[in-house]
Protein backbone atom coordinates (compact mmCIF):
# COMPACT_ATOMS: atom_id res chain seq x y z
CA UNK A 1 0.00 0.00 0.00
CA UNK A 2 1.66 3.28 -1.40
CA UNK A 3 2.62 5.99 0.75
CA UNK A 4 2.61 8.68 -1.29
CA UNK A 5 2.73 9.00 -4.90
CA UNK A 6 6.02 9.54 -7.66
CA UNK A 7 7.88 12.33 -7.15
CA UNK A 8 11.49 13.81 -7.45
CA UNK A 9 14.24 11.78 -5.09
CA UNK A 10 15.00 14.71 -2.96
CA UNK A 11 12.28 17.33 -1.62
CA UNK A 12 12.56 20.51 -0.07
CA UNK A 13 9.39 21.83 0.21
CA UNK A 14 6.58 19.71 1.94
CA UNK A 15 4.68 16.70 0.02
CA UNK A 16 1.38 16.85 -0.78
CA UNK A 17 -0.71 15.14 2.32
CA UNK A 18 -0.24 12.09 3.40
CA UNK A 19 -3.39 9.54 3.07
CA UNK A 20 -1.41 6.30 4.01
CA UNK A 21 1.76 5.94 5.46
CA UNK A 22 1.27 2.30 4.72
CA UNK A 23 3.95 0.16 6.56
CA UNK A 24 6.29 2.42 8.45
CA UNK A 25 9.37 1.78 9.93
CA UNK A 26 10.98 4.16 12.45
CA UNK A 27 14.54 3.71 12.58
CA UNK A 28 16.55 5.71 15.37
CA UNK A 29 17.95 5.90 18.65
CA UNK A 30 16.44 6.42 22.23
CA UNK A 31 14.73 8.95 21.60
CA UNK A 32 12.62 7.14 18.71
CA UNK A 33 12.34 3.86 21.11
CA UNK A 34 11.05 5.92 23.81
CA UNK A 35 13.26 6.41 27.06
CA UNK A 36 12.25 8.95 30.41
CA UNK A 37 8.85 10.11 28.21
CA UNK A 38 6.50 9.51 25.19
CA UNK A 39 8.72 8.76 22.41
CA UNK A 40 7.62 11.00 19.62
CA UNK A 41 6.19 8.05 17.72
CA UNK A 42 3.04 7.77 19.91
CA UNK A 43 2.75 11.50 19.40
CA UNK A 44 2.53 11.36 15.84
CA UNK A 45 0.58 8.40 15.57
CA UNK A 46 -2.56 10.34 17.71
CA UNK A 47 -2.11 13.11 14.59
CA UNK A 48 -2.34 10.36 11.61
CA UNK A 49 -5.51 9.22 13.97
CA UNK A 50 -6.46 12.57 14.44
CA UNK A 51 -6.69 13.05 10.47
CA UNK A 52 -7.43 9.05 9.36
CA UNK A 53 -3.80 8.49 7.77
CA UNK A 54 -3.31 5.38 7.73
CA UNK A 55 -0.25 3.62 9.41
CA UNK A 56 1.14 0.18 10.34
CA UNK A 57 4.36 0.84 12.21
CA UNK A 58 6.70 -2.47 11.91
CA UNK A 59 9.97 -3.35 13.33
CA UNK A 60 11.77 -6.05 15.30
CA UNK A 61 11.29 -4.41 18.82
CA UNK A 62 7.91 -4.04 20.23
CA UNK A 63 8.69 -1.89 23.38
CA UNK A 64 9.65 1.36 24.53
CA UNK A 65 12.79 1.06 26.28
CA UNK A 66 11.18 2.54 29.82
CA UNK A 67 8.45 -0.05 29.91
CA UNK A 68 5.46 2.65 29.86
CA UNK A 69 3.10 3.52 27.36
CA UNK A 70 2.74 -0.13 26.24
CA UNK A 71 -0.98 -0.32 26.41
CA UNK A 72 -2.00 2.99 25.66
CA UNK A 73 -4.73 3.75 23.61
CA UNK A 74 -6.27 6.93 21.54
CA UNK A 75 -9.71 7.39 19.92
CA UNK A 76 -10.08 3.65 19.89
CA UNK A 77 -6.64 2.55 18.89
CA UNK A 78 -3.79 1.15 20.35
CA UNK A 79 0.05 2.59 20.45
CA UNK A 80 1.23 0.45 17.70
CA UNK A 81 4.60 0.46 19.33
CA UNK A 82 6.79 -1.53 16.47
CA UNK A 83 10.12 -0.04 15.18
CA UNK A 84 13.94 -0.25 14.52
CA UNK A 85 14.73 2.32 16.93
CA UNK A 86 17.24 0.57 19.79
CA UNK A 87 18.74 2.83 23.22
CA UNK A 88 21.91 3.75 23.14
CA UNK A 89 22.30 2.62 19.69
CA UNK A 90 25.24 4.51 17.07
CA UNK A 91 24.61 4.58 13.89
CA UNK A 92 27.62 2.68 12.25
CA UNK A 93 26.17 -0.45 14.42
CA UNK A 94 23.14 -0.08 12.90
CA UNK A 95 24.45 0.25 9.26
CA UNK A 96 26.42 -2.93 9.82
CA UNK A 97 29.83 -1.37 10.11
CA UNK A 98 30.10 -2.44 13.64
CA UNK A 99 29.17 -5.54 15.74
CA UNK A 100 27.35 -4.97 19.25
CA UNK A 101 28.05 -6.76 21.71
CA UNK A 102 24.89 -8.33 23.55
CA UNK A 103 24.61 -6.06 26.63
CA UNK A 104 21.69 -5.60 29.28
CA UNK A 105 20.68 -2.59 27.29
CA UNK A 106 20.98 -4.23 23.94
CA UNK A 107 18.12 -6.17 21.81
CA UNK A 108 20.64 -5.18 18.12
CA UNK A 109 23.05 -8.07 18.60
CA UNK A 110 24.56 -8.36 15.88
CA UNK A 111 21.91 -8.05 13.22
CA UNK A 112 21.62 -4.61 11.10
CA UNK A 113 19.79 -2.49 8.94
CA UNK A 114 20.51 -5.02 5.52
CA UNK A 115 19.32 -7.92 7.48
CA UNK A 116 15.44 -6.12 8.68
CA UNK A 117 15.38 -4.92 5.03
CA UNK A 118 16.01 -8.69 3.66
CA UNK A 119 19.05 -7.37 1.44
CA UNK A 120 21.47 -9.59 3.41
CA UNK A 121 20.94 -12.31 5.54
CA UNK A 122 24.55 -12.14 6.80
CA UNK A 123 25.37 -10.66 10.43
CA UNK A 124 27.78 -8.16 11.01
CA UNK A 125 30.96 -9.85 11.88
CA UNK A 126 31.58 -10.44 15.69
CA UNK A 127 34.59 -8.97 17.30
CA UNK A 128 36.65 -11.93 16.49
CA UNK A 129 35.62 -12.05 12.62
CA UNK A 130 33.03 -14.75 13.28
CA UNK A 131 30.10 -14.24 10.91
CA UNK A 132 26.18 -15.49 11.14
CA UNK A 133 23.34 -15.95 9.89
CA UNK A 134 20.06 -13.80 10.56
CA UNK A 135 17.05 -15.41 11.04
CA UNK A 136 14.88 -12.83 12.33
CA UNK A 137 11.94 -11.22 10.48
CA UNK A 138 12.25 -8.88 7.52
CA UNK A 139 10.15 -5.82 6.15
CA UNK A 140 9.31 -3.71 2.89
CA UNK A 141 8.50 -0.34 4.46
CA UNK A 142 6.35 2.29 2.43
CA UNK A 143 7.66 4.91 4.88
CA UNK A 144 10.87 5.47 6.63
CA UNK A 145 10.91 7.97 9.59
CA UNK A 146 14.92 8.14 10.06
CA UNK A 147 17.04 9.49 13.44
CA UNK A 148 19.89 8.45 14.82
CA UNK A 149 23.43 10.60 15.66
CA UNK A 150 22.99 11.69 19.26
CA UNK A 151 25.06 8.99 20.70
CA UNK A 152 27.68 9.26 18.05
CA UNK A 153 28.05 13.10 17.96
CA UNK A 154 27.92 13.14 21.97
CA UNK A 155 31.35 11.14 21.43
CA UNK A 156 30.13 8.55 23.81
CA UNK A 157 33.22 6.29 21.98
CA UNK A 158 36.06 7.07 19.55
CA UNK A 159 35.17 8.54 16.44
CA UNK A 160 35.07 10.98 13.83
CA UNK A 161 32.66 13.09 11.65
CA UNK A 162 34.03 11.31 8.72
CA UNK A 163 32.93 7.64 10.25
CA UNK A 164 29.34 9.61 11.33
CA UNK A 165 28.44 10.19 7.42
CA UNK A 166 29.79 7.28 6.31
CA UNK A 167 27.36 5.10 8.39
CA UNK A 168 24.56 7.48 7.86
CA UNK A 169 25.26 6.93 3.86
CA UNK A 170 25.66 3.11 4.23
CA UNK A 171 21.89 3.41 6.20
CA UNK A 172 20.60 5.61 3.42
CA UNK A 173 21.57 3.32 0.70
CA UNK A 174 20.28 0.56 2.41
CA UNK A 175 16.99 2.36 2.51
CA UNK A 176 16.88 3.25 -1.23
CA UNK A 177 18.23 -0.38 -2.53
CA UNK A 178 15.08 -2.02 -0.06
CA UNK A 179 12.58 0.72 -2.22
CA UNK A 180 14.37 0.05 -5.68
CA UNK A 181 12.94 -3.68 -4.83
CA UNK A 182 9.65 -2.55 -4.50
CA UNK A 183 7.17 -1.97 -6.95
CA UNK A 184 5.25 0.84 -4.68
CA UNK A 185 6.81 4.12 -3.88
CA UNK A 186 8.89 4.35 -0.99
CA UNK A 187 9.31 7.83 1.12
CA UNK A 188 12.05 8.46 3.46
CA UNK A 189 12.02 11.02 6.35
CA UNK A 190 15.45 11.86 7.05
CA UNK A 191 15.10 13.70 10.36
CA UNK A 192 17.23 16.19 12.00
CA UNK A 193 19.31 15.10 15.27
CA UNK A 194 17.15 16.86 18.17
CA UNK A 195 18.88 19.58 19.69
CA UNK A 196 20.09 19.50 22.97
CA UNK A 197 20.73 21.29 26.59
CA UNK A 198 23.61 19.07 27.58
CA UNK A 199 26.73 21.32 26.73
CA UNK A 200 27.45 23.63 24.59
CA UNK A 201 30.21 21.59 22.36
CA UNK A 202 27.59 18.80 21.54
CA UNK A 203 24.58 21.46 19.92
CA UNK A 204 27.48 22.70 17.80
CA UNK A 205 28.19 19.28 16.78
CA UNK A 206 24.40 18.26 16.09
CA UNK A 207 23.93 21.68 14.39
CA UNK A 208 26.66 20.84 12.09
CA UNK A 209 25.40 17.44 11.58
CA UNK A 210 21.85 18.91 10.54
CA UNK A 211 23.10 21.44 8.30
CA UNK A 212 25.69 18.30 6.23
CA UNK A 213 21.85 15.79 6.01
CA UNK A 214 20.06 19.14 4.93
CA UNK A 215 22.42 20.76 2.57
CA UNK A 216 24.48 17.96 1.13
CA UNK A 217 23.35 14.50 1.59
CA UNK A 218 19.54 14.85 0.96
CA UNK A 219 20.55 16.61 -2.31
CA UNK A 220 23.19 13.96 -3.18
CA UNK A 221 20.40 11.21 -3.00
CA UNK A 222 18.39 12.91 -6.01
CA UNK A 223 17.69 10.51 -8.95
CA UNK A 224 17.27 6.81 -6.63
CA UNK A 225 14.07 4.77 -6.29
CA UNK A 226 12.65 6.47 -3.16
CA UNK A 227 11.65 10.15 -2.38
CA UNK A 228 13.66 11.43 0.70
CA UNK A 229 12.46 14.79 2.66
CA UNK A 230 14.74 16.55 5.00
CA UNK A 231 12.25 17.07 8.06
CA UNK A 232 13.74 19.49 9.98
CA UNK A 233 12.07 18.62 13.79
CA UNK A 234 13.53 21.41 16.08
CA UNK A 235 11.21 24.08 15.54
CA UNK A 236 10.26 25.19 18.93
CA UNK A 237 12.70 22.81 20.73
CA UNK A 238 15.60 24.59 19.70
CA UNK A 239 16.08 27.91 21.81
CA UNK A 240 15.90 30.64 19.75
CA UNK A 241 18.08 33.34 22.28
CA UNK A 242 20.83 30.86 22.00
CA UNK A 243 23.41 29.25 19.28
CA UNK A 244 22.15 26.59 16.87
CA UNK A 245 21.90 23.06 18.32
CA UNK A 246 21.17 24.40 22.12
CA UNK A 247 17.43 23.46 23.05
CA UNK A 248 15.14 25.10 25.98
CA UNK A 249 16.55 23.58 29.13
CA UNK A 250 12.98 22.35 30.28
CA UNK A 251 12.00 20.52 27.49
CA UNK A 252 14.55 17.80 28.44
CA UNK A 253 14.68 14.17 31.14
CA UNK A 254 17.45 14.83 34.15
CA UNK A 255 19.56 13.76 31.32
CA UNK A 256 19.42 16.80 29.20
CA UNK A 257 19.51 14.65 26.39
CA UNK A 258 16.27 12.59 25.77
CA UNK A 259 13.15 14.77 25.24
CA UNK A 260 10.37 15.09 27.91
CA UNK A 261 6.47 14.24 26.55
CA UNK A 262 6.71 18.68 25.75
CA UNK A 263 9.36 17.70 23.63
CA UNK A 264 8.61 15.14 21.80
CA UNK A 265 4.92 16.37 20.63
CA UNK A 266 6.85 19.24 19.38
CA UNK A 267 9.14 16.36 17.47
CA UNK A 268 6.10 15.11 15.70
CA UNK A 269 4.57 18.02 14.84
CA UNK A 270 7.48 19.18 12.87
CA UNK A 271 7.62 15.81 11.43
CA UNK A 272 3.99 16.02 10.65
CA UNK A 273 4.20 18.89 8.82
CA UNK A 274 7.04 17.22 6.83
CA UNK A 275 4.30 14.58 6.21
CA UNK A 276 1.83 17.43 4.59
CA UNK A 277 -0.52 16.08 7.54
CA UNK A 278 -2.98 18.65 8.98
CA UNK A 279 -2.30 19.38 12.93
CA UNK A 280 -3.76 17.35 15.48
CA UNK A 281 -7.19 18.23 16.39
CA UNK A 282 -7.49 16.04 20.15
CA UNK A 283 -11.07 14.59 18.64
CA UNK A 284 -12.17 18.34 18.06
CA UNK A 285 -14.15 19.57 14.73
CA UNK A 286 -12.30 22.04 13.04
CA UNK A 287 -13.32 25.86 12.76
CA UNK A 288 -12.23 28.75 11.40
CA UNK A 289 -11.92 32.03 13.71
CA UNK A 290 -13.65 33.52 10.75
CA UNK A 291 -17.07 31.33 11.61
CA UNK A 292 -16.87 31.99 16.29
CA UNK A 293 -19.55 33.51 17.41
CA UNK A 294 -17.17 36.55 17.76
CA UNK A 295 -15.89 36.49 14.41
CA UNK A 296 -12.22 37.17 13.85
CA UNK A 297 -11.96 41.11 13.39
CA UNK A 298 -9.87 42.07 10.82
CA UNK A 299 -11.71 45.70 10.93
CA UNK A 300 -10.02 45.90 13.95
CA UNK A 301 -11.53 45.49 17.78
CA UNK A 302 -14.10 48.43 17.21
CA UNK A 303 -16.96 45.87 16.80
CA UNK A 304 -15.95 43.36 19.81
CA UNK A 305 -17.33 43.96 23.50
CA UNK A 306 -13.91 44.68 25.66
CA UNK A 307 -12.78 47.52 27.41
CA UNK A 308 -9.51 48.78 27.21
CA UNK A 309 -6.44 50.21 29.59
CA UNK A 310 -3.69 52.59 27.79
CA UNK A 311 -4.02 51.37 24.37
CA UNK A 312 -3.18 52.84 20.89
CA UNK A 313 -5.79 51.30 18.52
CA UNK A 314 -2.94 51.10 15.53
CA UNK A 315 -5.30 50.38 12.16
CA UNK A 316 -6.49 47.23 12.84
CA UNK A 317 -4.44 46.24 15.98
CA UNK A 318 -4.14 46.85 19.13
CA UNK A 319 -0.74 48.33 20.13
CA UNK A 320 0.38 48.13 23.76
CA UNK A 321 3.52 50.14 23.28
CA UNK A 322 2.27 52.90 25.23
CA UNK A 323 4.25 53.48 28.63
CA UNK A 324 3.37 52.29 31.64
CA UNK A 325 1.00 49.46 31.92
CA UNK A 326 -1.30 48.13 28.87
CA UNK A 327 -4.33 45.75 28.97
CA UNK A 328 -7.77 44.71 27.30
CA UNK A 329 -10.40 42.86 28.40
CA UNK A 330 -12.55 40.97 25.76
CA UNK A 331 -16.33 39.67 26.83
CA UNK A 332 -17.54 36.20 25.82
CA UNK A 333 -20.36 36.89 23.48
CA UNK A 334 -22.92 34.48 25.31
CA UNK A 335 -22.73 32.11 28.79
CA UNK A 336 -19.98 29.37 28.57
CA UNK A 337 -20.18 26.15 29.39
CA UNK A 338 -17.97 24.03 30.88
CA UNK A 339 -19.61 20.61 29.83
CA UNK A 340 -18.77 21.92 25.98
CA UNK A 341 -16.10 23.99 26.18
CA UNK A 342 -14.48 27.52 24.31
CA UNK A 343 -12.24 29.02 22.28
CA UNK A 344 -10.24 32.24 21.77
CA UNK A 345 -7.70 33.04 19.03
CA UNK A 346 -5.05 35.72 18.36
CA UNK A 347 -2.54 36.87 16.33
CA UNK A 348 0.19 38.95 17.78
CA UNK A 349 3.72 40.11 17.64
CA UNK A 350 5.92 40.98 20.97
CA UNK A 351 9.28 42.50 20.42
CA UNK A 352 12.14 43.06 18.06
CA UNK A 353 13.75 39.59 18.76
CA UNK A 354 17.08 39.43 19.05
CA UNK A 355 18.07 43.13 17.85
CA UNK A 356 18.22 44.87 21.42
CA UNK A 357 19.24 41.49 23.13
CA UNK A 358 16.18 38.61 24.05
CA UNK A 359 14.10 40.01 26.44
CA UNK A 360 12.69 37.48 29.05
CA UNK A 361 11.36 39.41 31.55
CA UNK A 362 8.54 41.29 30.18
CA UNK A 363 5.77 38.90 29.32
CA UNK A 364 2.42 39.82 27.76
CA UNK A 365 -0.06 37.63 29.46
CA UNK A 366 -3.46 36.22 28.20
CA UNK A 367 -5.68 35.04 30.27
CA UNK A 368 -8.28 32.88 28.99
CA UNK A 369 -11.05 31.72 31.81
CA UNK A 370 -15.12 31.34 32.26
CA UNK A 371 -15.52 32.82 35.57
CA UNK A 372 -14.43 29.84 37.84
CA UNK A 373 -11.01 28.71 36.27
CA UNK A 374 -8.75 29.95 34.06
CA UNK A 375 -5.32 29.47 31.89
CA UNK A 376 -2.71 31.65 31.77
CA UNK A 377 -0.08 32.01 28.35
CA UNK A 378 2.68 34.39 28.90
CA UNK A 379 4.63 35.31 26.25
CA UNK A 380 8.18 36.91 25.99
CA UNK A 381 10.27 37.64 22.89
CA UNK A 382 11.94 34.16 22.49
CA UNK A 383 9.02 31.99 24.46
CA UNK A 384 5.83 30.98 24.61
CA UNK A 385 4.75 29.56 28.04
CA UNK A 386 1.81 28.05 30.17
CA UNK A 387 2.59 29.48 33.58
CA UNK A 388 6.39 29.45 34.46
CA UNK A 389 7.06 26.53 31.91
CA UNK A 390 8.48 27.28 28.18
CA UNK A 391 6.32 25.27 25.49
CA UNK A 392 7.80 26.91 22.85
CA UNK A 393 10.53 28.91 21.64
CA UNK A 394 10.21 31.37 18.58
CA UNK A 395 11.04 34.73 17.37
CA UNK A 396 8.15 36.57 18.90
CA UNK A 397 8.27 39.68 17.01
CA UNK A 398 6.86 37.53 13.59
CA UNK A 399 3.24 38.04 14.12
CA UNK A 400 1.74 34.35 14.88
CA UNK A 401 -1.12 32.84 15.33
CA UNK A 402 -2.10 31.41 18.58
CA UNK A 403 -5.18 29.46 19.89
CA UNK A 404 -6.00 28.64 23.43
CA UNK A 405 -9.06 25.88 23.78
CA UNK A 406 -10.59 24.38 27.26
CA UNK A 407 -11.59 20.88 26.13
CA UNK A 408 -14.03 18.69 28.30
CA UNK A 409 -12.66 15.43 29.07
CA UNK A 410 -13.53 12.87 26.67
CA UNK A 411 -13.04 9.42 28.82
CA UNK A 412 -14.36 7.18 25.89
CA UNK A 413 -11.27 8.49 23.73
CA UNK A 414 -8.81 8.93 26.50
CA UNK A 415 -8.35 12.37 25.96
CA UNK A 416 -7.77 14.73 29.35
CA UNK A 417 -9.59 17.56 30.31
CA UNK A 418 -7.45 21.27 30.14
CA UNK A 419 -6.66 23.95 27.78
CA UNK A 420 -5.25 22.80 24.57
CA UNK A 421 -3.12 25.61 22.60
CA UNK A 422 -1.89 25.79 18.75
CA UNK A 423 0.53 27.59 17.18
CA UNK A 424 -0.97 28.05 13.39
CA UNK A 425 -2.09 24.50 12.86
CA UNK A 426 0.52 22.91 15.16
CA UNK A 427 -0.36 21.60 18.95
CA UNK A 428 2.05 23.09 21.19
CA UNK A 429 0.09 22.53 24.12
CA UNK A 430 -1.87 19.31 25.65
CA UNK A 431 -4.17 18.91 28.48
CA UNK A 432 -2.35 22.12 30.15
CA UNK A 433 -3.74 22.99 33.76
CA UNK A 434 -6.46 25.34 35.12
CA UNK A 435 -6.44 27.52 38.09
CA UNK A 436 -9.18 28.81 40.09
CA UNK A 437 -10.02 32.09 39.66
CA UNK A 438 -13.62 33.86 39.84
CA UNK A 439 -11.94 37.00 38.41
CA UNK A 440 -11.62 36.34 34.36
CA UNK A 441 -14.97 35.86 32.59
CA UNK A 442 -13.77 35.81 29.32
CA UNK A 443 -10.22 36.93 28.01
CA UNK A 444 -7.55 39.49 29.31
CA UNK A 445 -4.45 40.85 27.91
CA UNK A 446 -1.80 42.64 29.46
CA UNK A 447 1.65 44.16 29.04
CA UNK A 448 3.59 45.90 31.48
CA UNK A 449 5.89 48.37 29.70
CA UNK A 450 6.51 49.98 26.79
CA UNK A 451 7.84 48.16 23.79
CA UNK A 452 6.74 46.77 20.41
CA UNK A 453 3.48 44.63 21.56
CA UNK A 454 0.72 44.23 19.29
CA UNK A 455 -2.28 42.09 19.18
CA UNK A 456 -3.26 42.07 15.35
CA UNK A 457 -6.69 40.04 15.30
CA UNK A 458 -8.68 38.19 18.26
CA UNK A 459 -11.82 35.70 18.08
CA UNK A 460 -13.29 34.45 21.01
CA UNK A 461 -16.23 31.22 20.50
CA UNK A 462 -18.35 30.47 23.88
CA UNK A 463 -20.32 27.75 22.45
CA UNK A 464 -17.58 25.23 22.32
CA UNK A 465 -13.90 24.18 21.67
CA UNK A 466 -12.49 24.14 18.34
CA UNK A 467 -9.35 22.90 16.40
CA UNK A 468 -7.70 25.06 13.54
CA UNK A 469 -9.49 24.71 10.28
CA UNK A 470 -5.94 25.32 8.58
CA UNK A 471 -2.65 24.25 8.96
Amino acid sequence: MAAAVAAPAFCAEPPAPAKDLGVWMAVGDSISHGTFSHSYRWFLQKILIDNGVGFDAQGYLNRSYSGAYDKDSYCGRDFDNEHCAQFNIWTDEVAGLRFRRLTSMSGLQSSNLDNWLGLSDVLTPDSSGKRGTYHGATFAPDTFTYMLGTNDLQGMRETSTENIRQATRKNMESMLAAAARKDTPTTIYLMSVTATDHNPALARRIAEHNTWLRNELAPALQGRQARVVYADVNPGLQDVSREPGQAVAGMFAKDRLHPTNQGSMLVAGNLARAMGCRGRTVALPRRAAADFNSAAHAAGFRSMPHDSQNLQLSGTALDFGSDGESATWMHWKTPVSREKGFTAEFSLSLGDGAANGWEKNTPMTIIVGDGSHMGSLVVTEPYIKWGDSVIYSRNMAETCTIRIAYRPADTARSICAGFYVWLGGTLIGEALPETDCTLCNGVMVNYPAAGKARLESAALDSTAAWSPAAQ
